[in-house]
């Protein structure tokens, strides 16, 4: 696995990001998987602890990310961000709530991911808000830029590359009540947040929980 603090942005800071929170049962499942690769490292580690080679993240920063545009947040008028923050609203103002089904966890190139199954409503949902930042932003190409856009949700992050040969074996046999294994969860979104968020701070990933704006799914811009 490669350290993903080397895929840092050219230009420093927080983009304005929409994204999906998820609920307790997806962020309790998450909890049970990072464990079992903190055992996992244990047995199969390099002599490091596992804190210098990965960092789990708090579950309050734990996200499904939508769609962003690479401009710093600092860069970005408070009439843009109001404008997309409409554009938004607008587009979702009649979608009623998606749910996503979360598990296993896998490892991927720069970190422990908890899969999403794929889903019509949620791709629907992102295109939406992919729609909106283009109408916002009609100079940048929303991420991902060269690749097809798949839901997925980080547990935690690589910090410095180690050899994750068996990781992703280790995190099918993590123990659960589902005939001995863990299950998958359902989680039933209600509302997507846009937020300044960083994933490169120097405490890890954060977002400005005091600009953030939520945007509860099938409600009419203007009640709110």
């Amino acid at each position: 696995m490669r350290s993903f603090d080397n895929e840092r942005w050219d230009v420093p800071g927080p983009r304005w990001i929409t994204q999906l929170q998820l609920g307790p049962a997806a962020l309790d499942l998450g909890d049970v998987y990072a464990a079992s690769a903190g055992r996992w490292w244990k047995s199969h580690g390099d002599g490091r602890s596992f804190e210098q080679v990965f960092r789990v993240l708090p579950r309050d920063v734990r996200h499904v990310t939508l769609t962003l545009v690479d401009h710093p947040a600092a860069d970005v008028p408070q009439a843009r961000v109001e404008q997309l923050h409409c554009a938004i609203a607008d587009r979702l103002a009649h979608v009623g709530p998606v749910e996503i089904r979360l598990g296993p966890a896998i490892p991927n190139t720069f970190a422990i991911e908890l899969y999403i199954e794929p889903s019509t409503a949620l791709t629907a949902l992102q295109a939406l808000v992919v729609e909106a930042y283009r109408e916002t932003f009609p100079d940048a190409a929303p991420e991902p830029r060269h690749k097809q856009w798949r839901a997925h949700t980080a547990i935690g992050y690589c910090t410095s590359d180690f050899d994750d040969t068996t990781l992703a074996s280790a995190l099918l046999r993590t123990p659960g009540p589902v005939a001995g294994y863990l299950g998958s969860v359902t989680s039933t979104v209600t509302q997507v947040l846009l937020a300044a968020t960083d994933a490169w701070s120097p405490s890890g990933l954060t977002w400005d929980r005091e600009t953030a704006l939520p945007l509860p799914l099938g409600t009419p811009t203007g009640s709110q």
